[in-house]
């Protein structure tokens, strides 16, 4: 699968910009006559010069892998405030994201006086025994409960209100049950916290 996007930027000093970025965080990559070929662990970004600008072609496995490599890219975009308004070819307008999955609180067990034990179950919860140990919970501002993000137009991801109105704390994955569909984490309470409360 591939999503790519033309930015605005003289394609001679994006180039320079990501190879210095790419050099200093020792990731492999390879230098060609029309640009760069960077190798992550989600994907490959292909990075060269056209009409003006810099062409940013993202290649990866699977949808999700994808979607993920495109966030990282977008979040380093953002930070140096390059082409703040890019587009992406691939788009599923409307869609919630990829990588946002929906699940039920089985139940909520406290296991020390200061930590719970949080189950939930849930058709895609599997894919956090192979794809990673953590996890962020959603959670919107009082004037966009039962709301979610959703891809826009452009391909990039939109949250209502916009993501700083959002809570959205890590959390590691205790354990998942693949035959039983459940994953297991814990929450620290304290007063006052927004998980805490819910």
């Amino acid at each position: 699968m591939k999503t790519t996007t033309l930015i605005e930027v003289h394609s001679d000093l994006g180039l320079q910009m990501i190879k210095a970025r790419v050099v200093e965080r020792s990731l492999p990559f390879v230098e060609k006559s029309d640009g760069l070929i960077i190798h992550l662990p989600l994907g490959q970004i292909h990075a060269c010069g056209e009409n003006g600008g810099l062409r940013l072609t993202l290649h990866a496995s699977d949808h999700m892998k994808l979607h993920l490599l495109q966030e990282a890219v977008d979040h380093r975009l953002d930070e140096a405030a390059v082409a703040l308004d890019r587009r992406w070819s691939l788009t599923k307008l409307g869609l919630v994201p990829p990588n946002l999955t929906f699940a039920i609180v089985e139940s909520c067990e406290r296991v020390r006086p200061s930590y719970y034990r949080v189950r939930l179950s849930g058709a895609s919860l599997e894919r956090f025994s192979r794809d990673g140990l953590h996890f962020r919970l959603l959670f919107p501002s009082e004037n966009h409960i039962g709301q979610w993000p959703v891809i826009s137009e452009s391909g990039r991801v939109e949250w209502p209100g916009g993501i700083s109105e959002w809570h959205r704390p890590v959390y590691t994955t205790r354990s998942v049950n693949l035959e039983k569909g459940t994953l297991d984490f814990d929450v620290f309470a304290h007063e006052g916290g927004r998980v805490t409360e819910w």
